[in-house]
């Protein structure tokens, strides 16, 4: 999920930042929970076929739900970045 406020003139300014695990930030955090980072046409969190579960890889190292990736270690958070902006006069949506 995206957020963007636009600002007075059509100015955008990003409220989110997309959570992958090609980010730096990121890819620390799935490593030190044990988890495995690969390129699969992109940048995937990895998870190891077991449990009656097959292997697969996710695009993104937040989201809600996959708990194939937060069980029985959280590769993959749920937690959000909050940023907090004061409308101003102008802003449009």
């Amino acid at each position: 999920s995206r957020a963007v406020l636009c600002r007075a003139g059509g100015v955008a300014h990003r409220m989110t930042e997309d959570h992958k695990p090609s980010l730096p930030r990121e890819r620390a955090r799935v490593m030190e929970m044990g988890g495995r980072i690969e390129f699969q046409r992109c940048w995937r969190v990895v998870v190891e076929p077991g449990g009656g579960r097959p292997g697969s890889g996710l695009a993104v190292s937040r989201s809600l739900g996959d708990l194939d990736f937060k069980e029985p270690a959280r590769f993959v958070e749920a937690d959000p970045d909050v940023t907090r902006c004061v409308p101003r006069p102008g802003d449009a949506f």
